[in-house]
């Protein structure tokens, strides 16, 4: 791979420096500007043709062409003519201007006005010009979201889904989900690596989890099985972003990345949210919201602080504050999730160079209490505190024509605190291990109920360098050649687990000891890629082509590891063919092919060290237990560390088609295949070990004994393929009622397995002899499942600019939910065994044998068949009504209509309900 990849950088350079053909030209003027609607909202994918004015001096050959970005567009031409310029986009009338002569820089904007001529508000996900969804404010505005898990909804297979903030909320792209054996949304630490693998980026600078190692040990975080307990659905070391912590109030625009990811973006596999926060000036704003779950509070100011400010020349500073007080029971008040936001971002723009800055607090509060009278008068508290502070500053220079500089800075750090306290009650005695060392140790006892408190601290550090050079190498800013280079560091200097050894949160199951997280050494992420754009003009047809490569390595990393000082590359390549417009329908079809790569995170490169304790002497004393009793356990640790861990790599590839027609109207349908064949877990690994067993309190007998124990190790051990198909379809508006009819929808098939053997132990006893002590059978099965969904959301907007009134219905069909267990080869391929700690391959003679036959393990044939969800049918409404221009209404009203009926599966007869959501928000413009 290393040698391929650089394979693919020096054929990349050969066909840059091939493209950049030397033109002897005159004096350039150089065309910028933006094409907005009347809403001041950009439209890409605009088509902007320059054509020399009849009766100039010289007329140049040919009539450059270009399309608009995010950005506008720009171009340099000659300084031989006036040119006058048409600005052309389906769903829009024309506009034409003339060029000023003698001025060598013009910019010159288009306000495009919508052929039906009513002043539309964007209020679904639209493709951007990079074929990627974009979810635009006043989308956001109409959806009303408490955050921005919520808008994962507009999204193609996305649908309205119930607030569930006392659970961490991550995201699956373009999968199904883990699900349990009815179908249910559930979690699974195994296949984790999904969310962790999308890469979230706010102006610029990513959210790095890597340092993240806040758990409970109650939880399953580095366990080969996930629970149902509420500390594992709060965790997210090693899930990726919480989208709990990321509100909206401040957000100008959201672009979910899916597909093939340009090259420059890195350490990601399942894709990309690329965040843009509002950086111009407006009035006061002020947002109020309540629903059955939260409330919500928030305000923000741009303000303009330049006298004559424009495009070019800005001088603007962004306040906002933020609230959020949400329950997980609205009955209940001793669980609750609470969220504190404050951004303060300055931008200046001086002609073509831009400086951003900014400061962003996110403080979230998770609480949850158990109520005594309800619990026997147990306590059990639960209470994680997050704070993060983020500083950063983009530059972006552009002092020549053709070049132009980009420099990205970032540094956050958080202030992390996990609490938790319960009442723990033995049943007669508890016996608690407490030494660091191996050996035989004289152990702590308990003999009553106790308060055990546990914390967990930890103060995450990261901090980003990115630079970027990019060279035009025509008249059109859409060819270009890029570079680039980003250095991320991930530290943890947190006072890490901090509990009484004595009073531990659990007398079983305990294997591990306090641990300082400062301790663990800093995670460094070094990166340079190189990625060429080029557009090709045949006859009028218009081929494009984005090809790139970025090459990742971690530097500093242990010698042992085996990624040390190994580079790992990612090709990246998208293909687009744009036929020439057949009356109002232009077709474009898009092809891409694409590696990405995710590092592993500091609690998977330096996870806790495991105990293994096992009772020698269990001396008890009936009279006097707390003076007379006598415990001593024999400690062996084990360093879990996998130094052949490698990086996630996940192959990608992409088919679309896009059509564009009549009055706004589009058509998109995406094909798509990921596989990823090294996707992080914690897996099971058994070793035998040998202890003394005495039957006397004075130890003077004993009796040798060999046993096996397992601790879990982190592999590259998970399989997750992804397939499906993405459907888009915009009818455009129907202007006899007002009403624009969307439709969104999708099939996912994803499969979850394993991708190494598998150890796992079986219950049994044999003669007082318990099986897996003995023998733990390695197994070389599928232990997963597939999983698929297809759903549609259609939606009906209507929008009357007279009654300044908008309103869309959704019709959200679920057409079906299935999942099935993977089957599975009962039959170990090896064992290995306690009395010599060897691993065995398990052959017909040991398929006779008492004690390794029970190995075998068996399967009802019915936990292998299909389970079916049938079709359910949600109809959820908005409305949002402006009164004048100071205040504007929204409401929202989620299953106020349903179609659930009953089905039977495996014999029962499953009966489903909708409960209706409702809520409502004021926005405030002063």
């Amino acid at each position: 791979m290393k040698s391929r990849g650089l394979y693919f950088s020096a054929m990349l350079l050969i066909m840059a420096f091939a493209t950049n053909v030397l033109h002897a030209q005159n004096t350039q003027i150089r065309f910028t500007g933006t094409v907005t609607n009347n809403n001041g909202e950009v439209l890409t994918d605009a088509t902007v043709v320059f054509e020399p004015v009849r009766g100039a001096h010289s007329k140049p050959s040919g009539q450059p062409i270009t399309a608009t970005n995010n950005n506008g567009y720009a171009v340099s031409l000659p300084d031989t003519s006036l040119y006058r310029i048409t600005v052309s986009r389906i769903g829009y009338k024309k506009s034409v201007k003339i060029t000023e002569r003698g001025i060598k820089e013009q910019k010159i904007d288009f306000i495009l006005q919508n052929n039906a001529e009513i002043n539309e508000v964007v209020v679904t996900a639209a493709q951007t010009n990079t074929k990627h969804e974009s979810i635009v404010r006043s989308a956001m505005e109409h959806l009303q979201p408490t955050s921005i898990a919520d808008l994962t909804e507009l999204l193609p297979g996305g649908f309205a889904k119930d607030p569930n903030m006392g659970a961490a909320n991550t995201i699956a792209m373009r999968e199904t989900g883990a699900m349990n054996a009815y179908g249910q949304s559930a979690t699974n630490n195994n296949y984790g690596t999904s969310a962790l693998g999308t890469l979230f980026v706010v102006d610029g600078a990513p959210i790095s989890t890597d340092a993240n190692m806040q758990y409970s040990p109650l939880s399953s975080t580095q366990s080969t099985t996930t629970g149902t307990s509420a500390e594992d659905s709060r965790n997210t070391t090693n899930r990726g972003v919480d989208m709990r912590s990321i509100g909206t109030d401040d957000i100008e625009n959201v672009e979910v990345v899916q597909g093939i990811p340009s090259a420059e973006y890195g350490n990601l596999t399942s894709g990309m949210v690329l965040i843009k926060k509002i950086r111009r000036a407006t009035p006061v704003i002020v947002r109020l919201k309540a629903d059955g779950y939260s409330k919500l509070f928030g305000i923000g100011k741009g303000i303009d602080l330049s006298k004559h400010n424009s495009h070019y020349n800005s001088h603007i500073l962004n306040i906002d504050l933020g609230w959020l007080d949400s329950k997980v029971d609205p009955t209940n008040n001793l669980e609750n999730y609470k969220r504190i936001t404050a951004s303060a971002r300055y931008t200046r723009q001086k002609d073509r160079n831009k400086f951003q800055s900014a400061i962003d607090y996110t403080g979230t509060f998770d609480k949850s209490k158990t109520d005594p009278n309800l619990n026997y008068g147990r306590i059990d508290d639960y209470q994680s505190n997050y704070s993060r502070v983020m500083l950063t500053n983009n530059l972006h220079l552009k002092k020549f024509e053709t070049w132009s500089f980009d420099v990205n800075t970032s540094a956050s750090i958080q202030f992390d605190r996990l609490k938790q306290t319960r009442l723990v009650a033995p049943q007669r005695y508890g016996i608690v291990p407490t030494g660091y060392d191996e050996g035989e140790q004289e152990a702590h006892a308990v003999f009553g109920e106790y308060v055990a408190s546990y914390l967990c601290d930890g103060k995450p550090f990261s901090a980003s360098i990115s630079t970027k050079a990019k060279r035009t190498i025509t008249h059109n800013d859409n060819n270009y050649i890029m570079f680039g280079t980003q250095w991320d560091y991930a530290k943890n200097f947190g006072d890490g687990q901090v509990y009484d050894m004595e009073r531990p949160l659990s007398l079983t199951g305990w294997t591990s000891r306090p641990r300082k997280y400062s301790d663990i050494p800093a995670l460094q992420n070094l990166s340079a890629y190189a990625e060429l754009n080029r557009e090709f003009p045949i006859k009028k047809n218009t081929f494009k082509l984005t090809a790139g490569v970025r090459l990742n390595t971690l530097p500093g990393l242990n010698s042992k590891f085996d990624m040390a000082g190994k580079f790992y590359a990612d090709p990246r390549v998208n293909l687009s063919f744009q036929a020439k417009e057949i009356g109002d329908v232009k077709l474009i079809v898009n092809a891409g092919f694409g590696l990405t790569t995710k590092m592993p995170t500091l609690n998977y490169l330096y996870p806790d060290k495991s105990y293994s304790n096992f009772n020698s002497l269990v001396y008890y004393d009936q009279e006097n237990p707390t003076e007379n009793s006598k415990f001593v356990v024999t400690t062996f640790v084990q360093d879990p560390t996998n130094y052949n861990l490698k990086p996630a790599r996940n192959q990608k590839w992409e088919l679309s088609l896009a059509a564009y027609y009549g009055n706004g109207g589009n058509a998109t349908v995406k094909l798509f295949y990921e596989k990823m064949n090294d996707g992080f877990r914690y897996s099971n690994v058994y070793n035998a070990y040998s202890y003394n067993k005495y039957s006397d309190k004075s130890m003077t007998d004993n009796k040798e004994c060999s046993t096996l124990d397992g601790y879990t190790q982190v592999t590259n051990g998970s399989k997750i393929i992804k397939q499906g198909v993405e459907l888009t379809l915009n009818f455009g508006r129907i202007k006899a009622i007002q009403t624009a009819v969307n439709v969104t929808g999708a099939w996912f098939r994803t499969q979850y397995l394993n991708s190494q053997p598998m150890f796992e132990s079986v219950s049994g006893v044999i003669d007082d002899t318990t099986i897996s002590s003995q023998f733990v059978g390695l197994y070389d099965w599928n232990d997963g499942k597939i999983n698929q969904r297809a759903n549609t959301n259609i939606t009906f907007d209507t929008q009357i600019p007279k009654f300044s009134l908008i309103f869309t219905t959704s019709v959200q069909t679920v057409w079906f939910i299935s999942t099935k267990t993977m089957w599975k080869n009962g039959t170990p391929v090896a064992y290995i065994s306690a009395a010599d700690g060897k691993m065995h391959e398990f052959d017909e003679q040991s398929a006779k044998d008492a004690y390794l036959q029970q190995l075998v393990k068996t399967y009802n044939i019915d936990l292998f068949k299909t389970f079916t969800v049938p079709m359910s049918t949600l109809v959820n409404l908005k409305v949002t009504k402006s009164i004048g221009k100071n205040l504007k209404l929204s409401m929202f009203a989620n299953k106020i209509l349903d179609y659930l009926p009953t089905y039977t599966a495996n014999g029962r007869i499953i009966r489903r309900s909708a409960s209706p959501y409702f809520g409502m928000e004021a926005n405030i413009y002063l």
